[in-house]
């Protein structure tokens, strides 16, 4: 017994030939095969599988093994196949060892330039529905620290405030429909705002 994972460059309309077995699996392929599994001999038949897809697997009873496979595509296309006589389990499955995660990009990032602290609440960032993320960071001089405070329709969002410090940076993920507000001291010092939209 034996089963053979075959690799074929098929032209459009031209019809190829493999050998026999009695099982056959249409691994991979960019579109829709016609095979015609041929048993020649004592009780010949001809069996027919039309338009079929990667993933398609026929398995012929014992004892009635064809004696050739043949198959066309419409197209141009590159194939795996599976023959033989073993009924094998194919799987095309990514299996990850460890941990895996998921990346969730941004469309859109706007880094604003250096942002002068003028002392007194600034509105940095007005609400954005499609915000998803914000980065503030604060210059690095000491004893500074930036007040960021989230509003909503020109109100304080209750106990949302946070402090930055010196040389230090807080992202911030939140509900887009608040914006944000930075009050810095001393009032002089910079801030920088990295923002994500979705």
């Amino acid at each position: 017994m034996t089963t053979e994972v075959i690799s074929q460059q098929l032209t459009a309309g031209v019809q190829s030939t493999f050998g026999q077995g009695r099982i056959w699996y249409f691994k991979t392929g960019s579109g829709p095969l016609t095979v015609i599994a041929e048993r020649i001999g004592t009780g010949a038949s001809i069996e027919r599988f039309i338009n079929v897809s990667p993933g398609f697997k026929f398995t012929a009873p014992d004892g009635q093994a064809w004696t050739y496979l043949r198959v066309t595509s419409a197209t141009t296309q590159s194939i795996e196949l599976i023959i033989g006589d073993n009924d094998v389990e194919v799987s095309n499955a990514v299996t990850i060892a460890g941990v895996a995660s998921v990346s969730d990009s941004a469309n859109a990032v706007t880094n604003m330039d250096v942002i002068p602290g003028a002392g007194g609440a600034q509105v940095l960032l007005a609400s954005n529905q499609n915000r998803r993320r914000a980065i503030i960071g604060v210059q690095n001089v000491a004893g500074a620290v930036a007040q960021v405070t989230f509003k909503a329709a020109g109100n304080n969002y209750g106990t949302r405030t946070m402090f930055v410090a010196a040389n230090g940076f807080q992202e911030i993920t939140f509900n887009a429909k608040y914006g944000i507000s930075v009050t810095t001291a001393p009032a002089t010092v910079n801030y920088y705002v990295h923002e994500e939209l979705q």
